[in-house]
């Protein structure tokens, strides 16, 4: 029988689902038996983290409860990192990522600290420095994870979690036939499917290729039913980016560029099979067709129901830029709001993000912040990119090419959005950095405490 702390935790998760959420409360079930099976194990840890982050509702009105039980989890995961790395906990991945992400997590802190003593809101502020965190948490990764034991595992993880997403998509789109916000359409299971294309690219055979696209697809099609122009631009970049990596000049090219090939054409093909298969399971022949009128009024501006959402876009901008232009370098710290009149309802509303994510980090850490913000993002992709070329293993060829196509899909995604704010995308893109770090460090910079040297000089002995 189990003892009597696991009963009574088992009582405090049924607590947690009833009262609060139960996806939450899932995830600590899964932490209490990865606690039993093995002990302060930091991936599954991380793992653990990683899809307690991915389902946060950032709309549902239990944000706060939501992130307070994800701070407890990221509280565990760190203790794990300290009890299972012991003597290496201080030591940073030698690469060209550390200096850019040192950085950018440094001069957000600072602001986070700038904001608090000017009085901003801490609420906010906490809300912006928490994926911040999450980024700099794969320095963690780097030291914490075996690149030949732990990718097949963290792939799995990553997938399922990506699958649990989709299924709350198809539901509320089976349910209203539109598009819902929220946790049910998020960009993570469109960063999965681009990482088993890459899985499907480098398969030995094309059995295997083949089993990873048909993986990928209903991934790919849950972003096309969010009805969102800016998952589908992220991934037709992620894609683009990946199969570029992949049919790189040199040796071997024809039969890359053949593999490359087929999986184009399938994964098109299959996609467009799953897609009017999708419409008429749902009842809504017309799927493809409401796609395409949506994606052809990306830059219109008219005050139209499908277009409205671009005009509230630049009335925002505007008002973003005039906050900017008072304070452009340093920006005004984390917690900063401001109000501005919808253009539709005419509401007068409050925010402290912006759907653009370089104006976002722009007006709270200053064209300085921006700086360092796109410096940290393309050496991410960089680095991703040029050791994909470098390793010849395919599951870390596979990740290392992934990060670098997810690393553009956010990127090109955030030109209309925020999601490098948001817990559900940073930590999922924490462990593909973390990963390619561990793969392509160039040593290490360890800090350690010793003694003064003065202290390690011989006694000397007295006749």
């Amino acid at each position: 029988m189990p003892v009597y702390g696991v009963w009574l935790s088992l009582f405090g998760l049924i607590a947690i689902g009833l009262l609060g959420s139960w996806i939450l409360a899932a995830g600590l079930l899964m932490l209490l038996l990865r606690q039993l099976a093995r002990p302060f194990d930091f991936l599954t840890s991380f793992l653990i983290v990683t899809v307690g982050a991915s389902f946060i509702r950032n709309e549902g009105g239990h944000l706060t409860l939501e992130l307070s039980l994800l701070s407890g989890l990221i509280l565990f995961m760190l203790i794990s990192y300290v009890v299972s790395n012991p003597g290496r906990w201080l030591a940073l991945p030698r690469t060209p990522l550390l200096v850019p992400l040192l950085a950018y997590v440094g001069l957000t802190i600072a602001n986070f600290a700038r904001g608090a003593l000017t009085g901003l809101s801490l609420k906010f502020a906490g809300l912006e420095l928490l994926p911040v965190m999450a980024l700099g948490s794969s320095l963690l990764v780097a030291n914490g994870i075996d690149p030949r034991r732990d990718l097949r595992v963290a792939t799995v993880v990553l997938i399922a979690m990506a699958y649990g997403n989709a299924a709350l998509g198809y539901y509320f789109f089976a349910a209203f036939h539109q598009r819902t916000g929220g946790v049910y359409f998020m960009p993570m299971p469109g960063m999965i499917a681009v990482l088993a294309v890459n899985l499907a690219l480098r398969a030995p055979r094309r059995l295997g290729a083949l089993g990873w696209i048909l993986a990928s697809l209903p991934l790919f099609g849950h972003q096309l039913i969010s009805f969102t122009r800016g998952y589908w631009l992220g991934c037709l970049a992620g894609l683009l980016t990946s199969f570029v990596t992949y049919t790189r000049w040199g040796r071997g090219s024809g039969g890359r560029l053949r593999r490359a090939s087929f999986v184009s054409v399938i994964l098109f093909a299959g996609g467009l099979a799953a897609a009017l298969a999708l419409g008429l399971l749902l009842g809504q022949s017309d799927l493809l067709t409401l796609a395409g009128s949506r994606f052809g009024t990306i830059t219109a501006t008219g005050l139209t129901p499908e277009t409205g959402a671009n005009v509230a876009r630049l009335v925002e901008y505007a008002t973003v830029l005039h906050h900017i232009a008072t304070s452009p370098w340093f920006g005004h710290g984390l917690g900063f709001a401001y109000t501005f009149r919808e253009p539709l309802g005419f509401a007068v509303v409050e925010q402290w993000y912006s759907h653009e994510i370089y104006l976002f980090v722009t007006l709270k850490q200053g064209l300085v912040g921006l700086a360092i913000f796109v410096w940290m993002v393309w050496s991410a992709a960089v680095l991703g990119i040029r050791e994909a070329g470098r390793h010849d293993d395919v599951w870390e060829s596979s990740w290392l090419a992934a990060a670098g196509a997810c690393t553009v899909f956010m990127a090109v995604l955030d030109l209309s959005n925020f999601h490098f704010c948001m817990v559900n995308g940073t930590f999922p893109l924490a462990l593909l950095w973390g990963a390619t770090m561990a793969i392509g460090r160039q040593g290490s910079v360890r800090f350690h405490w010793s003694r003064p040297e003065g202290h390690s000089l011989p006694v000397p002995q007295v006749p």
